[in-house]
């Protein structure tokens, strides 16, 4: 007992050295990551290396390190083939990127390194944690432990799971010690201009998100010693010298040289709510069906509010009356020796949250963001990001409070709120656990044989062109990838594509050395070189997919069991029920056949497909079943298009009634006219449920009439 005892002393005593608390967070750090991951992930095999982003990393890696060099650095030309992309569009990490490609002959064919870098990740975030705390005069290696303990499983960190750069939050820690050091003497402002200056550096090659936040940081730095202490000259060269360091790299890296701006600002906002959001225990949500991540408990009224979820968890609530009551007497003074780096902090605030200020899903005010201020809004939109400072400045400030000064109260209070830490956000923790252990498809091993003697695979339409292609374009990037092919689009953030030059491409008669691929749902526009390779009998259906090439060669993708020969029709299109969105119906099975049924609830019953045709007239065709009799309407009916630019999202094309059909399969026919302004925007047929008896929807069909010539 006295053992364990003089441990526990020994273990929150006030003082321990650099190394010893830096060794203690790492070993929280390597912990945390043995319980959240298991070990086929640390291989780099599995489903979630095969999926969205993380393929996307690899496949960007994996293009650039079969390529040769060029400039500026981080370009390659094997994807979005022949114009090329700058990597750090594809989120590959170009820190590790540029390490790594010289050795890139001497490795693994399809070595990648986005499992090893999460450890570096939480290696980093158990590090920066301990130097954090210890800048704010938490020594102890127990403090050192805790705040390791709460940074690894910090919510926002565990979220951004799937998006591998961005759980490299520990540069975030780094800069908030560096200007608490600065601040508290520990450090020289010059040297803390340095480090800051390096971290941004380093945000730059790993993400820009990073770059965006500890330049502001080092910015700010900059004002608030002009400002305390009239430090205007060195400050103004720090601040050009910065400028020139960056320009450098800029030029090198090829940052500038691609379109960076795009839409999403005031939608991948933060709510106000969101650092109270987040909990197992009560949900901020409507409900669960509210939103696509509703079951995590957070409000989502943009769709795109995931972004900004910066839950702080019950453990740094409970915490925090604790934290205020044991600094009462220097809080007053502390709020004004901060005053300026609290505006800061304000000041981020006021971004995450962009033009459009939400508490829940309620909009409390917006305004129109100054035209002065576009260029940097678009460039940076995913705002709600920026509340990671401010986030990770509570935090610590909260645990600094409570550990300065450590008694045994105190450590069976934070030792309690670890736990309820813990278990506060389980949700997030399981979700990683869920998604890393996530089985491999294989599904990359039969087209091996198949595209030897390939130079490049042509997808259509590109990335950016259609709508609700990211599957087929994931599955073909990483296909191109794997057997060291080049691949004419890409998942490419920020991405633009000249769309008439890429469909008059496909135009023309397809070449013997390239695999020609489209998504079937828009065969009605198929372009020439497809119809052309049909009427050949030189395409396949596999999947959702239409697979075109040589005669020979689709030969060996049948053989492969990669689909069949694919003879049409090109003048209709048909989707299953179950391919059909539904407020108020059942998707299920009658004698083997997928049906859409009603539920005895009034409401929309089918919506989607979310279907694209060229200029012309069609008609969708729905067969379904209605138990009573043709005298009596079960629903309505609409053809909807979707613009984004009308006050009422779209336009209706066409109505009409669906009459029982006395138990009898029938269907309804709906012509309606496509003209310039409507063209390849996404099409529904919508129907809207009388709660009249029961109603069967069993297939819906899209007919091309005729088209318009271009």
């Amino acid at each position: 007992m006295n053992t364990i005892q003089q441990m526990a002393k020994w273990t929150t005593s006030h003082q321990h050295s650099p190394q010893a608390t830096k060794l203690v967070g790492l070993f929280v750090a390597l912990m945390i990551l043995l319980v959240l991951f298991p070990f086929q992930f640390w291989t780099g095999q599995g489903g979630f290396f095969e999926k969205i982003d993380a393929s996307q990393h690899i496949a960007g890696w994996q293009f650039f390190a079969q390529d040769e060099w060029r400039f500026p650095l981080l370009k390659t030309t094997r994807i979005n083939s022949p114009d090329g992309v700058n990597i750090a569009f594809m989120d590959s990490i170009p820190l590790a990127a540029l390490l790594l490609k010289p050795f890139a002959s001497w490795l693994p064919v399809q070595f990648h390194y986005i499992a090893l870098w999460h450890i570096l990740a939480f290696i980093g975030q158990g590090l920066g944690a301990s130097v954090l705390i210890r800048s704010l005069g938490a020594r102890s290696v127990f403090a050192s432990a805790v705040a390791a303990f709460f940074a690894c499983l910090w919510p926002a960190l565990m979220w951004r799971f799937g998006h591998t750069a961005l759980m490299t939050q520990c540069l975030i820690l780094f800069g908030l010690a560096v200007y608490f050091q600065k601040r508290q003497a520990e450090l020289s402002v010059h040297r803390a201009h340095i480090y800051l200056l390096s971290l941004s550096v380093l945000g730059l090659l790993i993400h820009p998100y990073f770059f965006a936040m500890l330049f502001s940081l080092l910015m700010f730095n900059i004002l608030e010693e002009m400002i305390l202490h009239r430090e205007w000259r060195n400050g103004l060269w720090f601040f050009l010298l910065s400028l020139v360091v960056f320009a450098v790299i800029f030029y090198v890296l090829g940052y500038g040289g691609q379109h960076t701006t795009s839409f999403g600002f005031g939608e991948y906002s933060m709510n106000l709510s969101a650092p109270f959001c987040g909990s197992h225990f009560y949900s901020c949500a409507a409900n669960e069906q509210a939103h696509q991540f509703a079951a995590y408990h957070f409000s989502d009224p943009t769709r795109g509010q995931y972004e900004g979820l910066n839950y702080l968890g019950l453990g740094v609530f409970f915490l925090l009356p604790f934290s205020l009551f044991f600094a009462r007497a220097n809080l007053k003074a502390l709020c004004w020796d901060y005053r300026w780096f609290l505006f800061f902090l304000l000041c981020l605030s006021i971004y995450a949250c962009a033009n459009r200020v939400f508490w829940n899903d309620t909009l409390l005010f917006e305004y129109t963001v100054p035209n002065v201020l576009r260029k940097i809004t678009d460039t940076f939109r995913s705002s709600g990001r920026f509340f990671w400072v401010v986030a990770y400045t509570v935090l610590f400030l909260v645990l600094a409070g409570m550990m300065q000064r450590l008694n045994r109260y105190r450590v069976g209070l934070l030792i309690l709120a670890c736990g309820l830490q813990f278990i506060d956000t389980r949700d997030f923790s399981q979700r990683l656990t869920n998604i890393a252990s996530e089985s491999s498809k294989s599904d990359l091993e039969a087209w091996e044989a198949p595209l030897r003697g390939i130079e490049i695979l042509h997808v259509y339409p590109a990335f950016s062109c259609g709508t609700n292609n990211e599957d087929m374009v994931w599955f073909f990037q990483r296909l191109a990838a794997r057997n060291q092919k080049k691949i004419d689009t890409g998942y490419i953030a920020r991405d633009q594509v000249d769309c008439k030059k890429n469909r008059d491409f496909f135009e023309r008669a397809f070449m013997a050395d390239a695999i020609y691929v489209m998504p079937l749902k828009d065969i009605l526009k198929a372009p020439n070189g497809f119809v052309q390779s049909i009427e050949q009998g030189q395409c396949l259906k596999w999947e959702r997919y239409l697979v075109c090439s040589t005669l020979d060669r689709v030969k060996k993708l049948r053989e492969h069991g990669l689909g069949e020969t694919f003879i049409g029709p090109i003048d209709t299109i048909q989707w299953s029920p179950t391919q059909l969105g539904t407020q108020v119906g059942v998707q299920t099975q009658v004698n083997g056949v997928e049906i859409l049924t009603s539920n005895r609830q009034a409401g929309i019953l089918s919506f989607g497909p979310y279907a694209q045709v060229l200029q012309g007239t069609y008609e969708f065709v729905l067969d379904y079943v209605g138990d009573l009799s043709d005298e009596t309407v079960q629903a309505d009916w609409e053809v909807w298009v979707n613009l984004a630019d009308v006050p009422e999202g779209g336009r209706r094309l066409a109505t009409g009634k669906l009459s029982g059909s006395n138990g009898q399969r029938t269907r309804v026919s709906a012509p309606f006219s496509i003209d310039a302004g409507t063209a390849n925007q996404t099409l529904e047929l919508r129907t809207f449920y009388h709660a009249q008896g029961k109603l069967d929807l069993h297939a819906l069909h899209l007919k091309k009439l005729r088209l318009v010539e271009q």
